[in-house]
């Protein structure tokens, strides 16, 4: 695919079904990705919104059966919750977003076992994969009716 200066030309060597198969392909990935979305927030709607306290920061050791074993980094959590204070670890999923200690840090946590909390993380991971698979699905169904047109044109 080229672009130059707002139009898109296709390659006239693929054939359109190309196109077709991976808009389908990234159709089904933002339906799964959305699917996936919406059952976290069904699952968690009744939440609540707390604001909680970064404690310490560690990590823990997990052996596997091959050579490497797995590091889990987390936060310890502080928070308070009908006049109890609660503590937990949140899973770090990322080296970059490591809070600072006595930072705050907002969390959903469930009213019924308030030590039980929603993962954001993957919340943001769906939101991303949704966004970059709609997005790609669009650009192939314009590729495909470009490609369309094209071997019409030819055949005149």
């Amino acid at each position: 695919m080229k672009i130059k200066m707002g139009k898109v030309q296709v390659n006239q060597n693929l054939n359109p079904i190309i196109f077709l198969v991976l808009m389908i392909f990234s159709l089904l990935l933002f339906l799964m990705f959305s699917i996936n979305l919406v059952s976290t927030y069904i699952e968690t709607k009744d939440y609540v919104k707390v604001d909680s306290v970064v404690t310490s920061i560690g990590h823990k050791h997990v052996p596997n059966t091959n050579e490497v074993d797995s590091v889990y980094h987390y936060a310890e959590l502080e928070y308070v919750y009908n006049g109890r204070t609660y503590h937990c670890n949140k899973t770090l999923h990322m080296a970059m977003f490591y809070p600072k200690i006595n930072s705050k840090m907002r969390i959903y946590i469930d009213p019924d076992v308030p030590t039980r909390f929603r993962d954001t993380w993957i919340i943001g991971v769906d939101i991303v994969a949704c966004s970059i698979s709609l997005i790609f699905a669009l650009v192939m169904i314009k590729c495909y009716l470009i490609r369309k047109k094209q071997n019409k044109n030819k055949s005149k």
